[in-house]
């Protein structure tokens, strides 16, 4: 049996496969791994209680930051201790989204959620990479970055009277609260997408349509313009962003004259099959 995993912060995904059975699992994300290793252990102990752990020969981890030393080593130290008769493989979330899209086919893997990320792959591994800046200094194309955005609009009495009412009323605003969130607070990242919610309800009004375009092209321009002379490449996209709003993202990758690819939601399809074919 293998197991693929594909984690974000909040929650992972993980694939239990072999010839008779396929089993999908949903535990909580990356930042339980970071909190407390012997919690970590208790709690996917707990939802992998009836999977026979010495059945599985080789684990494949998805997830982000694992540029990071301590990162990787912590999860593997969790992984190990669970999985200890399987080779364990971590790597980052970007060549998973590639794997998914492409197969071992070449061209520009992009994450759209929470946050952004790219990749050009070569058709074994991203050989190519734009770093991505973080929410603070704009990452174009995130739930993050598209609740900056409408912040940003709000404070300079950019978004239209009938929006501003809506976000007022409906979020019972406090800006002094939204400022100690945004610049003190402990999950800034969490709340700014969270406003992606609000702009979801009413994503058919002229502004948020406008809005959600603005994030996309921040994202073309500052991200995948920046992959010179790979521009014959097609652009592919996995992510809730990139998929609930697919026909803004269609329409800004026209105007910018990139093309595109495939657009899906979540990579674990594509993962299963990857390994398994």
């Amino acid at each position: 049996m293998i197991v693929i995993a594909d984690s974000g912060s909040t929650k992972t995904d993980w694939l239990f496969i072999n010839k008779h059975q396929r089993i999908c699992i949903e535990t909580p994300g990356i930042e339980l791994f970071l909190q407390n290793s012997e919690k970590a252990s208790k709690i996917l102990t707990d939802c992998f209680l009836k999977q026979d752990f010495n059945s599985v020969f080789e684990v494949f981890f998805y997830g982000s930051n694992f540029e990071q030393s301590t990162i990787n080593e912590a999860v593997h130290h969790i992984l190990g201790n669970l999985f200890n008769r399987a080779e364990i493989h971590i790597e980052n979330e970007i060549l998973g989204a590639a794997r998914s899209l492409l197969g071992h086919e070449k061209g520009i893997a992009c994450i759209l959620d929470t946050a952004a990320d790219s990749g050009y792959y070569d058709g074994q591994t991203i050989a190519k990479k734009i770093p991505a800046l973080g929410f603070l200094l704009g990452e174009g194309g995130s739930r993050s970055h598209l609740g900056m955005l409408f912040l940003k609009d709000y404070c300079d009495y950019e978004v239209p009277g009938d929006i501003k009412v809506l976000f007022e009323h409906e979020l019972n605003i406090d800006m002094n609260e939204v400022f100690r969130l945004v610049f003190k607070g402990e999950y800034p990242l969490h709340y700014l997408s969270g406003l992606s919610e609000f702009l979801e309800k009413h994503r058919n009004h002229c502004y948020v349509r406008n809005l959600i375009k603005r994030n996309f092209s921040d994202f073309f321009v500052s991200n995948i313009k920046q992959y010179n002379g790979l521009q014959q490449h097609k652009v592919n996209f996995v992510g809730s962003v990139a998929y609930h709003y697919s026909e803004l993202l269609e329409e800004v990758a026209i105007e910018k004259g990139i093309p595109l690819g495939k657009i899906i939601e979540k990579p674990m399809d594509g993962l299963e099959l990857f390994h398994t074919k």
